[in-house]
């Protein structure tokens, strides 16, 4: 998967919005690797990033279900590589096995490493 990945482009401008609290037009213009991507690639990253943030409390509301605890702290990364995951399968139509395997690449990608350790398996479930 190229550097430029849209997928992890996506998680890397949701973690803008969500944890640094920035607008997402903001996230768009601060993003360096956008602006290196293929149009087509770039307006993945764009539908993935935004479907998160449209759905985002559908997509908790499916997950949340599934963990045994909240994602806090360093943790909470791993939430928006699941709303990823989750908003590219249910609400854009790619199979699973692609959903899932583009997610966790995009998350090895971007060196995202599930902590605390507990974690860890979200990455790869």
């Amino acid at each position: 998967m190229p550097k430029t990945d849209p997928r992890a482009a996506a998680f890397e401008l949701l973690l803008t919005v969500f944890h640094d609290q920035r607008p997402f037009d903001d996230a768009l213009n601060l993003h360096r690797g956008l602006a290196k991507m293929a149009p087509r690639d770039r307006a993945l990253a764009r539908l993935l990033a935004a479907t998160v943030l449209r759905r985002a409390p559908e997509l908790d509301a499916i997950i949340a279900p599934l963990l045994n605890k909240k994602l806090r702290g360093q943790a909470a990364p791993v939430q928006q590589l699941l709303r990823l995951g989750a908003a590219q399968f249910v609400f854009l139509g790619t199979p699973a096995h692609a959903a899932v395997a583009t997610t966790v690449a995009a998350a090895q990608l971007t060196g995202q490493r599930p902590r605390p350790p507990e974690y860890a398996r979200l990455a790869v479930a």
